[in-house]
Order: structure tokens, then C-alpha cells, then sequence
């Protein structure tokens, strides 16, 4: 049922189905608030952050928060959806400062799929996990002999 309702390994979810889940997460943000799922990350100011799976963006006023005026925070969903998943990563990487974090929370796709997308790419490291984020740092490329 979830994955069929909820989107998870659908190419994409019904406009009817994200509407539901909007209207759920801000109804359960009233009685609970979803801003200390972002603790375990130890966002820091100025650092750059990329949401991955940013959905309705119940996180973006709480990680713009934690970066401050000097960071900056990206929100990107639907990675399950990139054709060419290490040139994207990698794009990222080229976007993120060596002290950002890029947090990947489960959604459409299997957690471990996405972590073998991240490891292959090379470029980033996976520090950290809880019970629904993946955290990542970017790793230090070596420079290409032919630039």
C-alpha cells in the first residue's frame, strides 16, 4: 500500500497523493515538531546543505535556520528519477564546501540503493545514519591530470 500510495519506487506521485501527504506531515507537525529530526546532522552556520528528497520542504525553515545568512541550503527531490546519478552527485559535490552535508532521507527509492548510488560516485563519504537520514561529507577529489 505505501508504495503505491506514498510514492516510494514510483516514477512519480499523483498530484492527489502529495497533496495528502502535505496535509498529513502538517497536521502532524502541530502536535509534534518535526524541527529535531534535523539534530543528528549538527548543522553548522555556514555550511551548505542539500536536502535530498526535500518533498514538501518540512525542513528547509529549520535547516535555513542552522546555516545562517552566511550558508546555504538546496533543496532537490525526485533522485530517484536522475538518469545519470554519479554526474549529478557530482555536481553537488562541485556545489558543496568541504565542511557541507548532504542528508538523503528514505523516500522513493530503497535506502540501500541510494547508498550504493553515493558510494559509487565516489565523491562522497557516508558518516551517519538514523532511523529515516543518511548524512554524507564530500570527499577530497584528486585532481584530473587532464585539466
Amino acid at each position: 500500500m505505501k508504495k503505491n500510495f506514498c510514492g516510494n519506487e514510483m516514477d512519480k506521485m499523483p498530484n492527489w497523493a502529495f497533496r495528502i501527504m502535505a496535509f498529513m506531515f502538517n497536521v502532524a507537525d502541530i502536535f509534534k515538531s518535526n524541527d529535531r529530526k534535523l539534530d543528528p546532522f549538527n548543522i553548522q552556520n555556514g555550511q551548505t546543505v542539500i536536502d535530498y528528497g526535500s518533498g514538501t520542504g518540512r525542513y528547509l525553515h529549520r535547516a535555513s535556520e542552522l546555516v545562517g545568512v552566511n550558508g546555504q541550503v538546496y533543496p532537490l527531490d525526485m533522485f530517484h528519477m536522475v538518469g545519470n546519478p554519479h554526474a549529478f552527485l557530482l555536481e553537488l559535490h562541485r556545489l558543496t564546501k568541504s565542511a557541507g552535508i548532504l542528508y538523503l532521507e528514505d523516500g522513493h527509492q530503497p535506502r540501500l540503493l541510494a547508498k550504493e548510488k553515493v558510494l559509487k560516485s565516489g565523491c562522497w563519504e557516508i558518516i551517519g545514519e538514523t532511523k529515516t537520514f543518511i548524512r554524507c561529507k564530500p570527499k577530497t577529489l584528486q585532481p584530473n591530470k587532464n585539466d
